[in-house]
């Protein structure tokens, strides 16, 4: 199974259990390997208006969680995908995080592997 960069919105349906049988299926299989978010995300899903309960499985789903914070080179790329297309800026940050968990996790894999074959 690949890597994915999970949406907030996804974490929302997930952890509150309204994705259907197959979708949650497929979740738990992304969820036990370590799930990847976004700063952005993490945001996100931290300004929820939750209870106690809920709140610490949140907080529970993140320390779990790769977060994948913003360096110069995710700027430099933002910066370069708004100038040229009419994009919101947190999908221009976005892009370029999941073009780095692709590559590293082709890397991870080729090293693993020795090949990588689609």
């Amino acid at each position: 199974m690949g890597q994915y960069l999970i949406d907030s919105n996804v974490v929302s349906d997930y952890l509150s259990g309204s994705l259907p049988e197959s979708g949650m299926l497929f979740m738990d299989d992304i969820i036990n390997l370590v799930p990847n978010i976004s700063i952005i995300t993490q945001i996100e899903v931290l300004c929820w208006n939750t209870d106690e309960m809920t709140t610490a499985l949140i907080n529970e789903f993140i320390n779990d969680c790769n977060v994948y914070n913003i360096d110069n080179r995710i700027i430099k790329n933002c910066v370069v995908i708004r100038k040229g297309n009419k994009v919101k800026t947190p999908d221009a940050i976005l892009q370029p995080l999941r073009w780095q968990i692709i590559k590293h996790w082709l890397q991870t894999t080729k090293k693993t592997l020795k090949i990588y074959e689609d």
